[in-house]
């Protein structure tokens, strides 16, 4: 006796198809995205890495003190150049303003 197929319904064959077709399109879009993630954090931390070293050493020393009105004490590690050499160069500097112009020289003096 032989075995008759039924027929399949119409857009049932293709439905496996179209299974792995979208899976393969989520695959790669989530490959893609996860690159895209790894590299804006390997270029954020590489152009950021001594602003981001040095806010991090900050340490605190000593609490304020109310009594005598002393200030908190705290301490930081300067990581990178920030135009320190140049400044010393320079022969130092004054004030705070002249401080601020040679540590960040694109920004105008206040």
């Amino acid at each position: 006796m032989e075995e008759t197929q039924q027929p399949v319904p119409e857009g049932r064959e293709t439905e496996p198809k179209k299974r792995r077709l979208w899976l393969r399109i989520l695959c790669i879009v989530l490959a893609a995205v996860l690159i895209l993630i790894a590299l804006l954090a390997i270029t954020f931390t590489s152009v950021w890495n001594d602003e981001i070293s040095t806010v991090s050493s900050i340490k605190k020393l000593r609490d304020r003190n109310d009594d005598n009105k002393e200030g908190a004490v705290y301490r930081m590690d300067v990581k990178g150049g920030f135009y320190f050499d140049k400044l010393l160069k320079q022969g130092g500097v004054k004030n705070d303003s002249e401080l601020r112009a040679g540590i960040n020289p694109s920004r105008p003096s206040i």
